[in-house]
């Protein structure tokens, strides 16, 4: 009984990593987008301290301009690695607007510039104790979505604040308490109904082959599940 326990937990963890390193996957190529962008700014600052006839004014701003480039390629990198990262599910108690704050900066690499993100935040933190790289994760995976279901160009919202219980979803009684609800929204095509039904299930895809492993609603749906919270 121990051992299928055993190999019952290496099974759900080589899951989760599957499903953050398909996340991982969509990031990378807008990640090296941007990455590109910034050693163009550093290397054409480069190029313009080498002018013999630089002022002095000049030589400063170039080099801070260096210097905060390269600062923020570093934090892209640590993002992506921070993201990437194997870790055992690890609950922590932290703000869910500032971590939607963070991780918008992530999001906007891999939606492109033709889709608006806006975000809703309240003033007052709106704590929650959950896996902070699993809500991370679940931010992006439905981000994909949307871009995807918006042929790369439109407008997504995320809006978070506090509500009271959880009402009834799914044949599941209403839950009371204080949770806090994220909710997503885009201007894409939306979901067949024949598909609604199946869209938390592993593998389920409607993407084309090479496009999608099925794995993103799939994660979302478990985080949610695991926080004793659910999605709808």
């Amino acid at each position: 009984e121990r051992e299928g326990a055993d190999k019952l937990a290496l099974a759900e963890d080589a899951l989760r990593q599957a499903q953050k390193m398909e996340a991982v996957g969509q990031l990378t190529g807008g990640v090296a987008h941007d990455f590109n962008n910034l050693l163009t700014v550093i290397r054409g600052s480069v190029d313009l301290l080498r002018r013999p006839d630089l002022s002095e004014d000049r030589r400063v701003r170039y080099i801070d301009a260096i210097g905060d480039t390269a600062d923020r390629a570093a934090k892209l990198t640590g993002q992506l690695l921070a993201f990437a990262r194997r870790q055992s599910l690890k609950p922590e108690t932290f703000d869910c607007g500032e971590s939607i704050a963070d991780v918008v900066l992530m999001v906007h690499t891999l939606t492109g510039s033709r889709i608006v993100i806006e975000t809703v935040v309240p003033d007052d933190p709106c704590y929650v104790l959950a896996d902070k790289g699993q809500f991370d994760t679940a931010i992006i995976n439905m981000s994909v979505n949307a871009r995807d279901a918006m042929d790369g160009e439109g407008k997504l919202t995320i809006v978070v604040g506090p509500v009271s219980g959880i009402p009834e979803i799914r044949m599941h009684p209403p839950i009371a308490g204080d949770f806090v609800a994220v909710t997503i929204s885009d201007t894409g095509c939306g979901i067949s109904p024949e598909n609604v039904a199946r869209i938390f299930e592993p593998f389920f895809t409607t993407k084309d082959v090479g496009k999608g492993t099925g794995l993103g609603l799939s994660q979302v749906i478990g985080f949610a599940k695991q926080s004793d919270g659910d999605i709808r």
